[in-house]
């Protein structure tokens, strides 16, 4: 269940269009990453991710597969389009952004991402998201993962990255994600 996807998508609506109104062109690879960045610097800083994405382990970092599939998807088609191109699926703002959602944190956190990874490559962001020790090397470590990846031209993985490691030594944050995440998902089981 991906807890963000089921009960923010306004809210991630909204920050897809922040980032593709931001960072032109934006394409899906330095998108994914990017939104990544976004949920690890908020935990790291509160012990809470903006997004609430799930993130499984592929070869190229943590991937949020209905973000990566937003070229088959409608669901965000009222706040971004995308458009296919020889480098890509590129992000474009459908419509403008709305910072309703969002706390006075989330969008100085957000804004402070853009900032530093604005002109960073989808490869320099891979390379990040790939730091040893991190989260996805964890789970690529523990499941072994990356015997399959050199053998696997695409790379997929069904091993999730628990940012929640990243506060492990954090008692009191870990307890703040802990009762918020079981609240999200007695919310999202009121959905089904």
């Amino acid at each position: 269940m991906c807890l963000g996807f089921n009960l923010k998508k306004d809210k991630i609506g909204n920050l897809l269009i922040l980032l593709s109104e931001e960072i032109r062109p934006l394409y899906i690879t330095k998108l994914l990453k990017l939104l990544y960045l976004i949920d690890e610097e908020s935990i790291k800083k509160i012990g809470l991710p903006v997004t609430w994405l799930d993130y499984k382990a592929w070869k190229l970092g943590p991937v949020s597969e209905p973000i990566y599939n937003l070229k088959f998807e409608e669901t965000f088609s009222s706040f971004i389009n995308t458009v296919e191109t020889s480098r890509g699926t590129k992000i474009e703002p459908a419509t403008e952004f709305d910072d309703s959602e969002f706390s006075d944190f989330e969008i100085e956190l957000v804004n402070s991402i853009i900032k530093t990874f604005r002109r960073a490559t989808s490869q320099e962001l891979i390379d990040i998201t790939h730091k040893k020790n991190g989260p996805w090397d964890k789970v690529v470590s523990e499941h072994n993962l990356e015997k399959k990846f050199k053998q696997d031209d695409v790379g997929v993985s069904p091993f999730f990255v628990d940012l929640s490691t990243l506060i492990l030594d954090q008692p009191d944050k870990l307890e703040n994600y802990s009762v918020v995440k079981e609240s999200l998902e007695f919310e999202a089981s009121l959905l089904d």
